[in-house]
């Protein structure tokens, strides 16, 4: 009977030894301190994917912003050789239009010899059609006919 409560008494201490360990553990696990830890460290994850997901986004941005630069550089070239383009455009147009009146003026000069004239100082058939108001199959047939001579 002494062995029995010897026994006994030996698993009741062992029981409460086991309860105060795990009470204890239990405490330090849920205590308001380890909950604290357990949301800072979780706080810090997330605010260290936030850092790299906003860093990766700027760079992202600089690179587009290098590609829009890129872009509206080579837009003000094409801009630039556009405007040049229009006003030698505009001064041609000019230059022909005060031509106009010395052609149509010389009613007396041979259509033939006009249009040798001003093939021979650079005008293009389509040109010279345009200021003698004729066709440019007629002006192409006088210049390859003086051409044959």
């Amino acid at each position: 009977m002494e062995i029995f409560l010897f026994i006994v008494a030996c698993q009741l201490i062992s029981f409460l030894l086991l309860y105060i360990f795990l009470k204890k553990k239990l405490e330090k696990q849920f205590s308001h301190d380890a909950q604290i830890e357990k949301i800072e460290r979780e706080v810090e994850k997330i605010i260290t994917e936030l850092n790299s997901t906003t860093e990766r986004n700027i760079g992202i941005m600089e690179h587009k912003l290098t590609e829009i630069q890129n872009i509206l550089t080579a837009t003000d070239k094409r801009l630039g050789v556009l405007k040049r383009e229009s006003e030698k455009h505009d001064l041609s147009k000019k230059i022909y239009t005060n031509l106009s009146p010395a052609v149509g003026g010389n009613k007396n000069r041979d259509i033939k010899e006009e249009v040798m004239r001003m093939y021979s100082t650079g005008f293009s058939s389509d040109m010279i059609a345009n200021q003698l108001g004729t066709s440019i199959g007629e002006v192409e047939l006088i210049i390859s006919l003086a051409a044959k001579k």
